[in-house]
């Protein structure tokens, strides 16, 4: 197969999306399948890619940057405007914005890690999030005991 082939065919599939609801077929004209097995792949590679310029400017200032499939963590020693600005040129070049700030200070939750900075220096430690964390051991308790209880009737 043909490099040319292989992608008419990737347009084929990302131009014509459809997908049903209430018994009805639907042809989706904005955005793309965030489930798509094909969509998904192309937006790492796209990322990737893009965030290269980025990568460039924090590794030039001595910061950091991690990115999780579509999250990312970036320290910055500069003010919240000059984030702000970045932010938006990036998101001028797509169609629906993909970068936003979900917070800024100096203890900050990313994933499953608690990131501190104490005068410069990052300190790191597993977080666990007390309603998530919850939730799973009642139901893991639940799920112990119903079989115990069952019997005993």
């Amino acid at each position: 197969m043909t490099i040319s082939t292989i992608l008419q065919l990737v347009r084929l599939v990302l131009d014509e999306q459809y997908f049903i609801y209430n018994y009805t077929l639907y042809r989706q004209t904005a955005g793309r399948a965030s489930g798509s097995s094909l969509t998904i792949p192309l937006v790492y590679i796209y990322l990737f890619y893009w965030q290269q310029d980025i990568l460039e400017d924090l590794i030039n200032k001595n910061e950091l940057f991690f990115r999780y499939r579509d999250e990312a963590f970036i320290t910055r020693n500069r003010s919240e405007d000059e984030l702000g600005i970045l932010l938006s040129m990036a998101n001028s070049q797509f169609s629906q914005p993909i970068w936003n700030i979900t917070d800024i200070g100096s203890t900050i939750y990313f994933r499953d890690i608690l990131i501190t900075n104490n005068n410069g220096l990052l300190r790191t430690s597993v977080y666990h999030e007390e309603t998530f964390e919850r939730i799973m051991l009642l139901s893991s308790f639940r799920d112990i005991l119903q079989p115990a209880i069952k019997q005993d009737t």
